[in-house]
């Protein structure tokens, strides 16, 4: 993995992708510690819903977004067509695997489904600053390997080492060259795990 993070980067125009660039909404698991409620279907304090605005990030930065996930996944209003993991059971990692397997040779853009505060400007600020197998944020010091983008040459080294294994992120990117970048606003970067997750965004006086 590449020691290197720069600055965050100022504000970019958006980018120009070709007409074969892929966008990946990674749908993750079954919600355990969120009481089997699919986190990205949940309502927002402003009414939304994370998946949704996932999803219009990636549409506004890429000509083709799918999903990566089980069949069965719970976004299907959303009306995107479906890849599996490229191998079962390794999570997330499994998903990235999945995403750039499928896309034609280039970048591909990920975002997962339980980002509150996601938005288009967390793909195009990065788009610049694109090298190597992926590049990603890092918000407090913790990657955010779900948010970025990866290069299909990662493949070969994604599924080399998650055909026996299921490693964490940290793992996985060790054998990778990635450059990071520092997030401005790390709290942009937080995540629904639990429900009492979203009662931290409620805002005062709503409760």
């Amino acid at each position: 993995m590449s020691s290197a993070a720069r600055p965050a980067p100022p504000r970019s125009a958006p980018p120009r992708p070709d007409a074969a660039t892929l966008g990946a909404l990674i749908a993750g698991g079954h919600a355990r510690r969120f009481g089997g409620e699919p986190k990205g279907c949940v309502r927002l304090p402003d009414g939304t819903r994370p998946v949704d605005r996932a999803a219009d990030a990636l549409r506004a930065v890429c000509p083709r977004v799918v999903i990566v996930g089980r069949a069965d996944h719970p976004y299907g209003h959303l009306g995107l067509p479906v890849i599996p993991d490229a191998i079962a059971d390794r999570g997330a990692p499994g998903g990235v695997l999945g995403a750039v397997e499928h896309a034609a040779p280039g970048w591909v853009a990920v975002l997962p489904v339980d980002l509150p505060h996601v938005g288009a400007d967390l793909l195009t600020a990065l788009w610049p600053h694109r090298r190597g197998h992926a590049t990603l944020w890092r918000a407090d010091g913790r990657l955010q390997p779900l948010i970025g983008w990866w290069h299909t040459d990662a493949g070969p080294g994604l599924r080399a080492a998650l055909t026996d294994h299921a490693p964490g992120f940290n793992r996985l990117v060790a054998g990778l060259t990635v450059h990071v970048v520092d997030a401005p606003e790390p709290a942009r970067f937080f995540n629904l795990n639990r429900p009492e997750d979203l009662a931290r965004l409620t805002p005062p006086g709503a409760r």
